[in-house]
């Protein structure tokens, strides 16, 4: 599934270090294993969207991952 977004970035309120971001869905395109696609547009792709599960077994701790790649030893390449 690729998820085409109208991302909308709101200014940073004081004490805020970044702007929020919000990311709109607009529509998407859904591709099985076998090629077959087909698009979702706007209501429809929302509407799926709410109907999936809040549990995500797949969920990684970004923060973790962050901070393993930073403890990794750098890869240089000679030129």
């Amino acid at each position: 599934m690729f998820v085409s977004c109208l991302n909308i970035d709101i200014s940073p309120r004081e004490g805020q270090t970044f702007p929020l971001t919000k990311c709109v869905p607009w529509a998407a395109c859904i591709q099985d294993g076998k090629g077959n696609h087909h698009t979702l547009e706007q209501a429809e792709l929302t509407q799926q969207l709410l109907e999936q599960s809040t549990e995500n077994p797949d969920q990684i701790d970004l923060e973790d991952a962050i901070r393993k790649m930073e403890e990794e030893q750098e890869i240089r390449i000679a030129v």
